[in-house]
């Protein structure tokens, strides 16, 4: 029999001796000694949850959670509200032509159908800080630091808080939260900021460094002309008729002499516009478009989309440069012509573009 049982049964015997008020006396003693162990664990647990409220509170769990992790270096939810309010700052006052209430919910308000303004910034907050964290990890490798000027455009910042403080009748930590989030303070808005211009600073340094030749340059060119070619162009479209509207108001299909006869006279008149472009007159190559139901394509910001486009991007077709296309379709029969000429073609070379560019 083990020592525990005998304890407990010797405990019964001597209970079972003991009069009515010495058991109740008893057990009412076991009783507030159990509920005094109880309460003692109660009040520990109570005094551990004030101190998370109060943790939680002052941003403590929050600011060391990892709200993104770019590389080996992990980021906060102050991390991420500090570019996020970026991110909305740059908008701001493009809002109201988008139709958005800036106050107005964002997680309710919706840019397009199942994404919101809310997720939006919050997709160019990660991306913003991704960039910024990369180029510090790569400046850190390389061993570059902040210059001076960068350390006081740092310090400048952070002494013009108390400037915006003053201006809108707060204290700078107050107008911190209410920019940046609840949990941002000034140290923490000196080191993102520092991280910021550390990344605009070595992001220079980088570029810098390449060595491109006007060789290069021109071989880049070569092979890029249609993306970097500014194009002026007048082109016209001629849709070759292949339904017609009965009297009854019903569309039907043209038999194929009737298409072939259309797509004959489409051609010869793209050919008449043209011969118009070619001689420099371009009224009477609008007054023909005009007349023959064409449809004005000159300089459109999308022609990628048009069947002209390859024609266009070659490099070849400079400045004078003119034809008449036909657009075919997957049964390789033309579906329209267009009569196109290149007014001009050139690179721009405006100051400030260079290779970073």
């Amino acid at each position: 029999m083990s020592a525990s049982r005998t304890k407990k049964e010797r405990q019964l015997a001597a209970a079972n001796g003991l009069s009515e008020k010495e058991k109740k006396a008893l057990k009412e003693a076991k009783a507030k000694k159990r509920n005094h162990v109880i309460y003692a664990i109660l009040g520990a647990v109570a005094v551990c949850c004030v101190v998370a409220l109060l943790i939680w509170d002052n941003g403590v769990i929050q600011k060391h959670t990892t709200a993104l992790t770019v590389g080996s270096e992990r980021y906060g939810v102050t991390d991420v509200e500090y570019f996020y309010a970026n991110s909305y700052s740059n908008y701001s006052q493009y809002l109201s032509l988008y139709g958005l209430d800036a106050n107005s919910d964002l997680t309710e308000e919706e840019v397009y159908e199942g994404y919101t303004w809310d997720q939006l910034f919050k997709d160019e907050a990660i991306a913003s800080l991704t960039n910024v964290s990369i180029l510090d990890q790569e400046a850190k490798a390389a061993g570059y630091t902040l210059s001076e000027d960068g350390q006081a455009n740092v310090q400048t910042a952070v002494d013009t808080l108390s400037t915006y403080a003053t201006l809108y009748g707060t204290t700078v930590d107050s107008f911190l939260k209410s920019n940046y989030g609840k949990y941002m303070t000034v140290k923490d808005y000196e080191r993102i900021y520092a991280n910021v211009v550390l990344a605009n600073e070595y992001a220079d340094v980088k570029a810098d460094s390449f060595e491109i030749t006007d060789a290069d340059l021109q071989a880049y060119y070569a092979e890029h002309t249609a993306d970097l070619d500014t194009i002026d162009f007048t082109a016209y479209q001629l849709t070759i008729a292949r339904t017609e509207t009965d009297e009854e108001g019903t569309v039907v299909d043209l038999d194929e002499a009737a298409i072939a006869e259309n797509t004959t006279q489409a051609e010869a008149q793209a050919n008449e516009i043209l011969a118009a472009l070619q001689a420099g007159d371009m009224v009477e190559a609008a007054e023909l478009a005009a007349i023959y139901g064409a449809s004005d394509l000159s300089n459109t910001s999308y022609y990628t989309s048009y069947s002209f486009a390859d024609w266009l991007n070659d490099a070849a077709n400079g400045a004078g440069a003119s034809a008449v296309l036909p657009n075919l379709n997957s049964s390789d029969e033309p579906v329209s012509y267009t009569a196109i000429l290149v007014n001009a073609r050139e690179l721009d070379e405006y100051h400030g573009a260079d290779v970073r560019v």
